[in-house]
């Protein structure tokens, strides 16, 4: 009830008309989506005060001044790489302050190799006409274009391009502002670390009705899967101009999805991206954008929708696109061709015949999949069999394989199907389509690792992806929270690339389990995190999906808990800093907290 008062107290915070819009927006989502969700709404719109103080603070200590700006542009110049970045920004009936605004952030750049494409698409407005028309008096590297009426943000986009010379373009919506330090981020970066960059995106936050910054997103390293789900990578985005117009440059088709659209295009050509993990842009909430809700643009998300299909169709993938709850979240049903069979290799406890047959029977009933072998390795090998058509099922004397991963390893090694799926004899489905739901992912050639939702016995979130050094090792973000939780920035809610996931309930093609030589069986525990890393080693990543939701029943996971020194001393030499610099978890947050907060 706290979070529903403090979104009741920011309601009334806001100006009458934000009030307005808010609860049209309410009242609509109770008809289109029913109440609780609207109750999830309103929830996640309340800014919790320690929250938004924890941000603050954060801005006090990395917004440069002006001693950290001049070494910025000290370090700029000496720089061998320094490329022209052409800013593109349509316009239309802005308002004049927010022109002013961000025509100040584009002068105040500490990287000096810029230059500004503006469009005016038609506006009528007088005084905004008349703020844009001022803009070229302002620096000569602003690049001023009228159009004669209005086309919409995609033709006026393709204006903007066609009068860029740079060799990178940066887009920057009219209402919004850049860091001073943003494009000098950027073009650090590609002298850096990682140079041949293609596309390069940055954190982002948002600047309400006073011009105060709040709502920070600190995002993960490249994440295609999660890319596939929400168009997470938008502000600041930098694109290489020549790949930009090689794959025809913005559609007017997916106006106001225009910019995922093309950055779909874009990514079908190239896997150089790059993400600066700092606050270089800052979007602007009002009213009717969708940086204050993202129910304020449906158009948009419908736009989404047809942008991710076009992708599908274009890479002559099978699948279709579906609404994933919040507007702007996607799921990609990914459809699986021709005969993919499943072996559950189940590493079993030392249980009764009796509580084995009744687990095996619940699984088996649970899961819809065929064509289905569940292995299950003992001491003493027995398993009942199970009569049902499209099911095997076995067991295997464990043979001396006393550990967790010695029992994996041989049950794999008798397994038939093309596709493994690591289960603990304590976990049980919620649906029959959650191995389809792993098995659609398995299956396409990009994944190595496939992790389910889990839920503990009293139906709260379990696990949902794990983050490495959160908390020590590796730690289960939103363990405990309630079972409809969205994480942060909705990424419970969607499928999204991780480190690592449990190994209660893990799934991976059996070509990809023997190129890697299986499971370690030198360590006694956490061997699904090393499972994970030597996977992504090989050029495969882990994904976890919402959609194969299971229940958990032992809140001690076996194969992840590190419970030996030696174990740790082992993972330590082997993997190094990779422990803790988990690419999907921004170093801006607590590794001490599991939802995500500011560190």
């Amino acid at each position: 009830m706290s979070s529903l008062y403090r979104a009741w107290q920011t309601l009334r915070s806001r100006s009458p008309a934000t009030q307005r819009q808010l609860v049209r927006q309410a009242i609509r989502r109770v008809r289109e989506d029913g109440l609780g969700a609207a109750l999830r709404w309103a929830r996640a719109g309340a800014d919790p005060p320690r929250q938004a103080e924890a941000y603050r603070a954060w801005c006090r200590r990395h917004t440069p001044d002006a001693a950290a700006l001049a070494e910025w542009r000290a370090a700029s110049a000496q720089w061998p790489y320094q490329p022209t970045i052409s800013i593109l920004t349509p316009a239309h009936d802005t308002t004049p302050q927010w022109i002013d605004d961000a025509a100040a952030s584009v002068l105040a750049q500490a990287y000096p190799r810029w230059e500004w494409c503006v469009v005016d698409d038609g506006s009528s407005d007088p005084a905004s006409i008349a703020a844009l028309a001022r803009l070229t008096a302002r620096d000569a590297r602003v690049r001023m274009h009228r159009a004669s009426e209005r086309g919409g943000v995609s033709a006026a986009s393709n204006l903007a391009l066609a009068s860029a010379s740079g060799e990178f373009v940066a887009l920057l919506d009219h209402d919004d502002v850049l860091a001073p330090h943003a494009l000098a981020s950027v073009v650090a970066l590609l002298n850096g670390s990682q140079p041949g960059l293609d596309v390069v995106y940055s954190d982002e936050d948002k600047l309400d009705e006073q011009g105060t910054r709040c709502d920070p997103y600190f995002k993960p390293e490249w994440s295609p899967d999660l890319f596939r789900s929400s168009m997470y990578a938008c502000h600041l985005l930098v694109l290489r101009r020549a790949l930009v117009e090689a794959v025809g440059g913005f559609r007017t088709a997916f106006d106001f999805s225009q910019d995922y659209d093309l950055l779909l295009r874009v990514i079908e050509r190239t896997s150089r991206i790059g993400h600066v993990p700092d606050v270089l842009y800052h979007w602007r909430k009002t009213p009717a954008s969708t940086a204050s809700a993202g129910g304020a643009k449906p158009t948009a998300h419908r736009a989404g929708t047809r942008a991710l299909e076009a992708h599908l169709e274009r890479q002559g993938i099978a699948g279709r696109v579906l609404d994933a709850g919040p507007p702007g979240l996607y799921r990609v049903q990914y459809t699986v061709e021709g005969r993919a069979g499943v072996s559950i290799v189940v590493p079993a406890r030392d249980t009764s015949l009796t509580a084995r047959t009744a687990w095996l029977e619940r699984l088996v009933a649970g899961t819809g999949h065929r064509p289905l072998e569940i292995v299950v390795v003992s001491d003493r090998g027995d398993a009942p069999p199970i009569a049902t058509t499209g099911v095997r099922v076995r067991g295997v004397a464990a043979h001396g394989a006393s550990s967790y991963a010695a029992r994996v390893n041989q049950g794999a090694a008798l397994a038939a199907e093309p596709y493994l799926l690591l289960l603990h004899d304590d976990v049980s489905p919620q649906h029959p389509e959650w191995a389809d739901a792993m098995l659609e992912l398995a299956t396409r050639p990009w994944v190595g690792v496939v992790g389910a939702k889990l839920f503990d016995p009293a139906g709260r979130l379990q696990h949902i992806g794990l983050v490495l050094g959160l908390g020590g090792l590796a730690g289960r973000p939103f363990s405990g929270h309630a079972p409809d939780a969205l994480g942060y920035f909705s990424n419970a809610m969607c499928i999204r690339n991780c480190a690592a996931v449990s190994g209660a309930c893990l799934m991976t093609p059996k070509d990809v389990f023997d190129r890697v030589g299986g499971l370690d069986e030198n360590l006694a525990a956490a061997t699904d995190v090393d499972y994970a890393l030597r996977v992504s080693e090989v050029g495969r990543l882990v994904v976890v999906t919402p959609y194969a939701r299971l229940t958990h029943a032992d809140g001690c996971d076996l194969s992840e808990a590190v419970t030996g020194d030696a174990d740790l001393e082992h993972l330590r030499e082997r993997w190094g800093g990779r422990l803790v610099a988990d690419p999907y978890y921004s170093p801006h947050l607590d590794r001490q907290a599991l939802d995500y907060r500011i560190a």
